[in-house]
């Protein structure tokens, strides 16, 4: 246990942020799981891993395609029109919508036969589990990649009940792609930075570009909400058909920041002292010059050589240029004054194009009245993340750890608790599955609780 020596508490706050705007709802990574593993639900993040009966099935490659920094999730189709397939509900991380922006890494090799598929839709069969089939009726979108001689690949959109081919894709075997889809099944056009997606139809990035726009949804009932995903293969002689999958990112909204070219996971701010921490790290970079901190007050503004309104630069962090690999970034803000602030990046490209992140609040000083449980960070971790309490009055705290079942698998504080003292609590998660994990923290006065996701 680390307990900090600062009689001064933070209030932070943890976002996953894609492109510097948009809160992600849930994410899939294969962390460092060993080469050959046979893929499950306890130890993907899928809901659900269906094998036919036609061979094939799914394991992990590491080191995989390099799509991703790590490991990658490899399906192998089967020989038949059974099917193999992964999938998650979206109602697994929140309330599902009649739009949502799916994004991830992905590379199809193997040979001249095989079909592989990306589906979102809404259905009783949709579920994640997939023990049943589904039929058109149940499907948004449907992308097919049809693999053919020559490596070459052929993408095709589930237009209605038709298979039409996607025109202008740049798809081929043995290159990795990152891919984002934006849905819109309602009844409006929805504009999102730059872009705008028409209804009923989405809209398909490759790499950042928009290579199918406003392509025709599939069967799914208008204004109905997409609550799950799948990726599914199938028909494939001897196996030879193969996508590898990786940095899966789901939202139960449209990301306004889709096609941008950096990619925050997090963002966070911490008070240590007279200091501010600002931790912040990227998925990918294209052309990033660097970023600019900002802050302005909330409430008691500074009041001595300080600013009285307003956003105010700080300083300059220098980015890593282009690199699919992630970064970690931090910045520390000397303010020496109490008081509650807020803080944002103005990420900037080396043409000179910016966007702003979400913005992040801290407070430097502790009340009487104040009771903390911060979210976890980082969030998701693996395996190690920390968690951070106070108490307003000196009492015995315990802080526990739950799985999905409800089970007790760790307590990681059981003891006084002095008042307006950090309470800094590491939790090692070595020797658990992934999967979603609740951490309680119980006082005399109160019982709070807080979810985070592991990803091994």
């Amino acid at each position: 246990m680390i307990k900090s020596m600062m009689n001064v508490i933070f209030f932070a706050v943890t976002l996953r942020v894609s492109a510097l705007g948009q809160i992600s709802n849930g994410s899939i990574d294969f962390g460092t799981l060993a080469d050959g593993t046979t893929a499950t639900s306890s130890n993907t993040g899928f809901g659900g891993v269906r094998i036919g009966t036609g061979g094939g099935g799914f394991l992990i490659k590491n080191p995989g395609y390099s799509i991703g920094s790590d490991a990658e999730l490899l399906g192998i189709a089967p020989a038949n029109t059974s099917v193999n397939s992964v999938g998650v509900t979206s109602t697994e991380y929140g309330p599902a919508t009649n739009v949502f922006t799916i994004k991830f890494d992905v590379y199809l090799s193997g040979g001249s036969s095989g079909t592989w598929y990306f589906f979102a839709g809404n259905g009783t069969s949709f579920g994640s589990a997939q023990t049943t089939a589904f039929t058109g009726s149940d499907i948004f979108t449907g992308i097919q990649f049809v693999f053919g001689v020559s490596n070459a690949i052929t993408a095709n959109n589930r237009n209605g009940a038709a298979w039409t081919q996607i025109s202008g894709t740049p798809f081929a075997q043995n290159v990795g792609y990152t891919m984002a889809v934006v849905g819109n099944n309602s009844t409006n056009t929805v504009t999102y930075g730059n872009n705008s997606v028409a209804a009923n139809s989405y809209d398909l990035f490759v790499n950042g570009n928009l290579v199918g726009d406003d392509l025709a949804k599939a069967q799914l009932t208008a204004a109905a909400s997409i609550n799950a995903f799948r990726f599914y293969g199938q028909s494939s002689t001897s196996n030879v058909a193969t996508i590898a999958i990786d940095n899966i990112v789901w939202y139960n909204s449209v990301d306004a920041g889709i096609a941008l070219p950096v990619e925050l996971s997090s963002f966070a701010a911490f008070s240590i002292g007279k200091n501010v921490r600002l931790e912040w790290t990227t998925v990918t970079e294209v052309n990033n010059y660097g970023f600019e901190v900002e802050r302005t007050p909330v409430a008691s503004p500074l009041k001595e050589g300080g600013i009285k309104g307003g956003w105010q630069k700080l300083g300059f962090v220098d980015g890593h240029g282009t690199t699919n690999l992630p970064q970690t970034y931090s910045y520390s803000d000397n303010i020496f004054a109490a008081g509650t602030f807020s803080y944002r990046l103005k990420q900037i490209d080396r043409d000179g194009s910016f966007r702003y992140s979400n913005e992040v609040a801290v407070t430097s000083a502790l009340t009487a009245n104040d009771y903390h449980l911060a979210q976890n960070f980082p969030n998701p971790f693996n395996p190690s993340t920390t968690i951070r309490f106070a108490v307003k009055s000196p009492q015995r705290v315990s802080l526990n750890v739950y799985n999905m079942l409800g089970q007790e698998v760790r307590t990681l504080y059981n003891q006084e608790a002095e008042a307006g003292m950090v309470y800094a609590i590491p939790f090692n998660a070595s020797g658990l599955s992934s999967g979603v994990y609740y951490y309680r923290l119980t006082t005399a006065e109160r019982t709070e609780l807080k979810k985070m996701l592991l990803v091994n």
